[in-house]
């Protein structure tokens, strides 16, 4: 058997796994602003509220309100993957759109995303202008980790996101502790608890406003990138955070002679997370 990849193969590889990462296995893909490109820093621009004043004088001066804009920034970090592959399997690998070398390729890929999104959702966030970088605020974190997910705590993040008037989609990222906390409220009767127990049962999705994606995956309260353990549910808007992606993603297939020419399979993706919005995104510290 040659030890030649053919191209296709690998082009086949790297546009799957990418397919794969995106829409199956990552769970804040497709629910957060996206950006793709290249360079080491994506930036995103943000402008502040402005009231409109009153004309009391005919042909008066126009107004300039001067309407406060700031720029929030993420510096890419690369990350990579890699696997080899016997030569005798070779071609059923490559060839077979169902390897379980792409999927394992894939939510790797997916699993990363989320993961550097949801930390970058509560840590700090750089700015452009020169100023230290801009801490979660205390303010829109609920909890304190003593107390199990509630209802109450939902209806807590709601009603922050509900005065912030902060427009678009929302969703939350729970842990399937989390879910089964929320299983554990007394109103049996209740609509609440009805809801939820359909929820839990994925018989719906959509509670109190929120979309709900169950992940393992989201933040925690030491909030290191690699730091994953899924206590905290986050809540937030979905153009308040955002996810850069690299467009030069690289990806190599190839007999490696120092393995008897098995065939080397890897993967190097660089990517970057954003909160764009303070007020846009709430973190419930609960117990797991």
């Amino acid at each position: 058997m040659s030890s030649s990849i053919n191209l296709a193969f690998v082009e086949d590889f790297e546009s799957s796994v990418h397919h794969l990462g995106q829409q199956d296995y990552s769970t804040v893909m497709g629910n957060v602003r996206y950006r793709s490109g290249t360079g080491d820093i994506y930036t995103f621009n943000r402008m502040g509220a402005s009231d409109m004043g009153t004309k009391t004088v005919r042909h008066s001066a126009t107004p300039i309100n001067n309407v406060a804009s700031s720029v929030r920034k993420g510096q890419v970090i690369t990350h990579d993957w890699g696997e080899a592959v016997d030569q005798s399997d070779i071609v059923r690998i490559l060839i077979d759109p169902d390897s379980e070398y792409k999927k394992a390729a894939a939510a790797a890929y997916g699993r990363r995303i989320d993961r550097t999104v949801y930390s970058a959702a509560v840590s700090d966030t750089a700015t452009t202008d020169g100023t230290a970088a801009v801490a979660f605020p205390a303010g829109q974190k609920i909890g304190n980790g003593l107390a199990a997910l509630s209802v109450d705590y939902l209806r807590q993040a709601k009603r922050k996101h509900d005065e912030a008037e902060i427009m678009g989609d929302r969703f939350i990222a729970v842990s399937a502790a989390g879910l089964e906390d929320l299983l554990a409220i007394t109103e049996v009767a209740s609509v609440d608890y009805n809801s939820v127990k359909a929820l839990v049962q994925g018989e719906l999705d959509t509670f109190m406003g929120y979309k709900f994606i169950r992940t393992e995956q989201g933040p925690s309260v030491g909030f290191g990138d690699d730091n994953v353990v899924a206590r905290g549910a986050l809540c937030w808007v979905r153009d308040t955070l955002a996810c850069a992606v690299s467009d030069e993603n690289f990806t190599r297939v190839g007999p490696d002679p120092s393995i008897r020419f098995s065939t080397r399979i890897y993967m190097e993706t660089t990517l970057a997370g954003v909160r764009i919005e303070d007020a846009g995104i709430v973190l419930i510290d609960h117990t797991n």
